[in-house]
């Protein structure tokens, strides 16, 4: 009994029997014979061939595929692929031309054989192909820029390179090209080349960050001085590029010595002083570098003339202040006081850095020095809370309202407007904490709770409040009676 499956392995086996004797003895209208019945056996065959090392069966075979099949793409693409394969680009001509399509068809052969070539990494291949495309149309800008993309990978890089040059190319590809052209220079060590390269594709695209950032990567490991990048990055070819943002990323690299991060950083400030964070990083770095008085200095320099110097030192101050590093925190936020006094905000850094590092007793002293009375002080504190309330920066007005209690903490009318914010904002039980925790008298916490009631909007917090004035006024009055 035969069984399916192997009658039909039977059956192929005898196929390529007959298509191989027929093929050997040069009957080729046999071997067409066998491919009308099963095209797909005889393609494999030809496939099997090339393995065998038998590139005439293979060719021969792939001869019969087209006579029975002469308008299937397919085989036509096949027998391209073997001529180039057996080094006959003149047969690659002839049968391309002679191919039962129309131009425009014979064309996509072709360039369909030399993709496949480049994708399966033949780059030489490729080429061989296009070469013949070009021969056939010379005209055609398609199979120019194909080739080209091919001798890329196959040349010499000085000789791509030529070639490159003699090639209008749209810019992304010229840039990928050149890259990766200087990449075969970095590998034979031609470190000079490989740097043009990568200049002519920052040239190319200098909008595009990444292109431009690997040019000035080269130009650093080739010459290590900052000047040398920052001259490069000058280039009149350069224009577009995002300097400022390329300088930083260059300075942030953490193989870059101190000395030239503070060269690029400088750099990176002085094209665009308008940037706030650029100006106060390279602050920072003289800060780290060289001390409080030299990024001062630095900071002071006419380079930076329209950068915002007080908002650079507030930034600085913060930072450093989340840093831990409260001393020069207070120097930062001093300078900017003594600069901008009048500025919103800045009393207030500056209030709060002296009460964490010194406390109210010298808070209050470092502004009498400078003749700057605890009155008017507590009024400016005062107003900034309001300003502070109204933008619903609840969090800061709290602690500004908590800074003027610091300041004077024997006042009812600073306590109460404190414990008013956080009644408001965080609830009855933190405000009435907050009262008890501070210095008043008994007597001026009524006061304060009478105060409450007295502002209160809400009746049952007023009523709340009342209470409260009651109920401590009395137990004060039974204290005393106690007392006596």
């Amino acid at each position: 009994m035969r069984v399916e499956g192997q009658g039909a392995r039977g059956d192929d086996l005898r196929k390529r029997a007959d298509l191989r004797a027929a093929l050997e003895a040069g009957n080729l209208a046999a071997a067409v014979e066998i491919a009308r019945l099963d095209l797909a056996l005889v393609r494999h065959f030809a496939d099997e061939m090339i393995k065998e090392i038998k590139p005439q069966l293979s060719l021969a075979a792939r001869r019969a595929a087209i006579a029975a099949a002469p308008d299937e793409p397919i085989v036509h693409r096949e027998m391209i692929r073997a001529l180039i394969l057996a080094r006959k680009p003149a047969d690659v001509m002839t049968h391309a031309r002679s191919a039962p399509f129309e131009e425009q068809q014979r064309r996509k052969l072709l360039v369909d054989v030399a993709e496949e070539f480049l994708a399966e990494g033949r780059p030489k291949q490729a080429v061989a192909t296009l070469e013949v495309m070009q021969q056939a149309w010379p005209e055609d800008d398609d199979t120019r820029r194909m080739l080209l993309k091919a001798e890329v990978l196959t040349r010499r890089p000085e000789e791509a390179i030529e070639r490159l040059n003699g090639f209008d190319l749209p810019p992304q590809e010229r840039a990928v090209m050149l890259q990766y052209l200087a990449g075969r220079f970095e590998i034979q060590g031609e470190k000079a080349a490989a740097l043009n390269a990568r200049k002519a594709a920052a040239a190319s695209m200098p909008q595009n960050f990444s292109v431009v950032l690997d040019y000035l990567v080269a130009v650093k490991s080739a010459d290590g001085r900052p000047e040398r990048v920052i001259e490069a990055l000058e280039d009149e070819a350069l224009q577009g590029a995002d300097k400022a943002r390329l300088l930083r990323e260059l300075a942030g690299e953490a193989s870059t010595a101190a000395s030239k991060q503070l060269a690029l950083r400088r750099a990176a400030a002085e094209f665009t002083p308008e940037d706030v964070t650029l100006v106060h990083e390279y602050v920072r770095a003289v800060l780290d570098e060289r001390g409080f008085d030299s990024a001062l200095a630095a900071l002071d320099d006419a380079a930076f003339d329209k950068a915002d110097r007080v908002q650079v030192l507030r930034d600085m101050g913060g930072f450093l202040a989340r840093a831990r590093k409260q001393d020069l925190a207070l120097r930062c936020k001093t300078e900017a006081y003594k600069r901008e006094p009048e500025r919103l905000g800045v009393l207030f850094e500056l209030v709060d850095a002296l009460l964490k590092s010194v406390g109210p007793a010298a808070a209050r002293a470092y502004f009498a020095e400078r003749d700057v009375s605890t009155d008017t002080l507590l009024a400016t504190l005062r107003h900034f809370a309001s300003y502070l309330a109204q933008v619903e920066q609840k969090d800061l007005a709290i602690s500004c309202r908590r800074m003027a209690v610091h300041l004077s903490p024997q006042s009812p009318e600073l306590a109460s407007e404190l414990a008013d914010s956080l009644m408001r904002w965080r609830g009855w039980d933190e405000a009435v904490a907050e009262i008890d925790r501070g210095e008043l008298s008994h007597a001026d916490r009524v006061q304060v709770f009478l105060r409450l009631a007295a502002n209160e909007t809400d009746a049952a917090l007023a009523e709340a409040c009342r209470n409260e004035a009651a109920r401590r006024s009395a137990a004060a009055a039974q204290a005393g009676n106690e007392g006596s």
